[in-house]
């Protein structure tokens, strides 16, 4: 901190850039990951339909499903190519 009760200017704003991102991550439980994994292997490009209503089985929102499942399908790329 400074004599003005200010932090340094490089530390404000990675604290800001923490906290925002932390605000956005969200942890899955083990049945909302089971849920949405058996549905990947059945489907892994779900429409925005399915994606909605899986949501609503799993207690995630929509965005969130979305996200999950592109995340899964780049991982599942990599996994393939390794």
């Amino acid at each position: 901190m400074t004599d003005f009760g200010e932090e340094p200017a490089g530390e404000s704003s990675n604290l800001q850039k923490r906290s925002e991102r932390d605000g956005q991550y969200h942890k899955y439980s083990m049945e909302q990951i089971q849920r949405l994994d058996a549905f990947f292997k059945k489907c892994p490009h779900p429409d925005e339909d399915q994606q909605k209503q899986l949501g609503r089985e799993a207690g995630l929102d929509h965005m969130q499903v979305k996200f999950w499942f592109q995340n899964r399908r780049a991982q599942a790329k990599v996994i393939l190519i390794s």
